[in-house]
């Protein structure tokens, strides 16, 4: 148990932080999904002050935040019936990787956002919401749930 204490006391201290180097700012990220006009505009209107925030939180993202809810998520999976609740974190984890990635070459680059990055945004979090509906469903949380009402 104690190791499962670690691993979610990580996970809220890496958002934690991504949330307080970013000071507030909107980030893609955490937006379902954005056309890629709107993803030039918001990394275009960003101040240089701002693109260095922006920067330093997508940084603790990719090195913290998304090894942090991988290895939450493969703890909660690794004892789950259904094997394909792995796949689903593989490619939510990819998705986000690439999205990442993608950002920060373009705060570096000063490059507009590619055509595939909202994509890869909206892939992420339709590739959680069904780990996390299937795990529901395995778990029977939501049915009991459903029940008691």
């Amino acid at each position: 148990m104690k190791n499962w204490r670690w691993q979610l006391g990580f996970f809220v201290s890496a958002g934690i932080l991504v949330s307080t180097l970013n000071h507030g700012l909107p980030t893609l990220d955490a937006r379902f999904h954005y056309s890629v006009e709107e993803a030039r505009y918001f990394l275009s209107s960003l101040t240089p002050i701002d693109e260095r925030r922006h920067f330093w939180g997508e940084c603790a993202d990719l090195f913290l935040f998304i090894p942090a809810y991988v290895a939450l998520l493969l703890r909660l999976a690794h004892n789950a019936k259904n094997k394909m609740l792995g796949n689903f974190i593989a490619l939510a984890a990819t998705a986000d990787v690439i999205e990442t990635g993608t950002i920060l070459y373009c705060l570096q680059s000063g490059n507009l956002a590619p055509h595939y990055l909202p994509e890869f945004t909206t892939m992420k979090w339709l590739c959680l919401g069904a780990f996390g509906v299937l795990y529901l469903a395995e778990q029977k949380l939501f049915f009991r749930y459903l029940r008691r009402r």
